[in-house]
């Protein structure tokens, strides 16, 4: 079973200059032209499914025991 994720959406945010009041605002627009990539979930409920479904892809037992916890690799 996926862990419970909750999110917050703040209502506002700072930016520390104008140059950078995009930064952290992300946009599918050119996998979409360019590959015709269609997200498979949407929207803010869409995101929070996602999340839990790439929590728990990671947190399987079975796909952690092939990862190597004695190395560090970069």
């Amino acid at each position: 079973m996926p862990p419970t994720i909750i999110t917050t959406r703040l209502s506002s945010r700072t930016a520390v200059d104008s140059s950078r009041s995009t930064a952290g605002a992300g946009s599918n627009t050119k996998a979409r032209e360019l590959l015709g990539w269609v997200p498979q979930y949407g929207g803010l409920d869409g995101f929070r499914r996602g999340l839990s479904v790439t929590v728990a892809w990671f947190t399987e037992p079975s796909r952690l025991a092939q990862d190597k916890v004695d190395r560090y690799n970069l």
